[in-house]
C-alpha cells in the first residue's frame, strides 16, 4: 500500500454489536436498534453509547497520535473493554461505555506491532515445489465485555442492618473485656461499674 492507500483505512466505519443476558433479573442486552444506529456515530463526549466506531476515533483514544506512521506501518493490538453498568430499578436501558487502549509494544525491537506470516505454495514451470512467504501487518481488535446488574432488594438491606447491630453489641463485650483484664487502669474500671456505686 501507499501512505495515500493506508490514508483511506481511517475513515472506515466499524460496527461493535455486543450481547449479554442478566439471567437473575431475565434482562437481555442487545444492539439491535437499528434506527439508532444507522443514525448515530460514537464520539465520547456525545454519543458514547453508539456501537458504531470510525477506526481514526479508535486510534486517538487507544492513544495512538500518528497512527499512519506507527500502526499501519508495523501494525497494532487494540483492546475494546465494553462495560456495562446497569441499575435496574431506573428502567430498561442498560447502555455501554467503551474503552480501547493499545496493548502491543510498539517500541519493540524484534518484532513491533502486530504481524503474522503465510505461505503460498506452488510449483514452478520445472515442477518444483516453491514457496513464497508474506509477512502481513495489520489492527487486531481484542475485545472484553464487562457487565454488573443490580436492583434493590429489601431482604439484603435488612440482612446487613441486623448484622451492624449485631456487631455493635459484641463492640462493647469486647471492649469491657479488655478494660477489666487486660489495661493497667482496671481497677478504676471496676470502680466506676453501675452496680459498684
Amino acid at each position: 500500500y501507499t501512505h495515500t492507500h493506508m490514508h483511506t483505512h481511517t475513515t472506515h466505519t466499524n460496527l461493535i454489536c455486543s450481547f449479554g443476558f442478566f439471567q437473575k433479573n431475565n434482562y437481555e442486552i442487545n444492539a439491535e436498534n437499528l434506527a439508532y444506529i444507522e443514525q448515530c456515530l460514537w464520539r465520547p463526549d456525545t454519543d458514547a453509547a453508539c456501537p458504531k466506531f470510525i477506526v481514526s476515533d479508535i486510534m486517538d483514544a487507544a492513544g495512538i497520535k500518528d497512527p499512519l506512521a506507527s500502526a499501519f506501518l508495523s501494525g497494532a493490538v487494540i483492546s475494546v473493554a465494553i462495560n456495562y453498568n446497569c441499575d435496574f430499578d431506573r428502567g430498561d436501558q442498560c447502555l455501554p461505555s467503551y474503552d480501547f487502549r493499545r496493548i502491543d509494544q510498539p517500541e519493540d525491537k524484534i518484532s513491533p506491532g502486530y504481524n503474522f506470516r503465510t505461505a503460498y505454495y506452488y510449483r514452478n514451470s520445472n515442477s518444483t515445489l516453491k514457496r513464497d512467504l508474506y509477512k502481513r501487518f495489520g489492527l487486531r481488535f481484542v475485545f472484553v465485555v464487562n457487565g454488573v446488574g443490580g436492583r434493590f432488594s429489601i431482604v439484603p438491606l435488612l440482612i446487613a442492618f441486623g448484622s451492624g447491630l449485631g456487631l455493635l453489641g459484641v463492640a462493647t463485650v469486647v471492649a469491657d473485656l479488655v478494660l477489666m483484664k487486660a489495661s493497667f487502669g482496671r481497677d478504676f474500671f471496676f470502680f466506676l461499674q453501675p452496680s459498684q456505686q
